[in-house]
């Protein structure tokens, strides 16, 4: 259930969610002017955080670092850091192409 706490720059936005052992997180999807833009937030962000796939083997390194960077940093970081975040992104696409995770070292 998503709801919104009133702040002083606005209203911010709050998904809650529960992880697979069933217990209750809650995760802010950011502060903005206006109740339903920090609502609407809040729900994308909920809908997001329940249709996780929680198995992450079949994920490349590149789609592990975007998928962070969108659960994560997104809504909470300035526009310039999230820039820098994205050029980040580009730099490991390229250096490890399409590179699984694994639990071992790759040679």
């Amino acid at each position: 259930m998503s709801f919104v706490r009133k702040r002083p720059k606005g209203y911010y936005g709050v998904a809650e969610y529960r992880d697979s052992n069933g217990k209750r997180h809650q995760k802010g999807a950011g502060t903005f002017k206006l109740k339903r833009e920090a609502l609407a937030a809040a729900d994308k962000l909920e809908r997001e955080l329940n249709g996780l796939n929680t198995e992450l083997a079949n994920l490349s390194f590149a789609e592990y670092y975007q998928r962070w960077y969108r659960l994560y940093k997104e809504h909470s970081v300035e526009p310039i850091t999230q820039v820098r975040y994205r050029t980040v992104e580009k730099l490991i696409a390229d250096f490890f192409g399409q590179k699984k995770i694994t639990g071992r070292i790759v040679e």
